[in-house]
């Protein structure tokens, strides 16, 4: 499998999801809405900005995403939704990711988001998304003709522990 294409992001908000019903409690998971960070450029292959459009990350508890996703070695998928226009309503582009995350790894981040702490910094390793034109890296193209999801093959969280650098704290 080639070498994933990390997509950087900032959450924007963060929701955890409970529920029940008649068949027992149902998995937990968080969510996000992401911006795409500032200096990252993702677009189209046909030229259309994707950093405008409506970014979210599902976080659902488990070892595996589903089987064939564990035998592709991914564990998530990231999805481009096109934007209809009907004569009753009109949505916008949007990009949606669910992942799989270890339990253990799930609980620390269910405690911090729980607590009212966000990642300040998001990472997404996906397959099929091409490199652009730029020398540093950070502009990203998406054929999402051809691939209108493509596998997340990892995910990094960052979250702030403490504020400022200890030279500048007060005591």
């Amino acid at each position: 499998m080639p070498l994933p294409v990390a997509l950087s992001f900032l959450p924007a908000s963060a929701s955890v999801h409970l529920a029940t019903g008649t068949r027992g409690p149902e998995p937990r998971t968080v969510s996000f809405e992401l911006k795409p960070e500032h200096d990252e450029s993702l677009a189209t292959s046909d030229g259309r900005s994707l950093n405008d459009v409506q970014w979210s990350l599902s976080l659902n508890e488990g070892e595996n995403y589903n089987e064939h996703m564990k035998q592709d070695q991914a564990i998530g998928v990231l999805g481009y939704l096109a934007g209809t226009v009907t004569s009753y309503e009109a949505t916008a582009d949007a990009c949606h990711a669910s992942v799989a995350i270890p339990p253990e790894m799930f609980s620390q981040i269910w405690l911090l988001t729980c607590s009212g702490r966000l990642p300040d910094h998001i990472s997404l390793g996906v397959t099929s998304i091409e490199f652009g034109d730029d020398s540093d890296g950070k502009d990203k193209v998406w054929d999402v003709k051809s691939n209108r999801s493509v596998y997340i093959l990892e995910v990094r969280f960052r979250f702030p522990v403490a504020g400022g650098s200890i030279a500048t704290a007060t005591r």
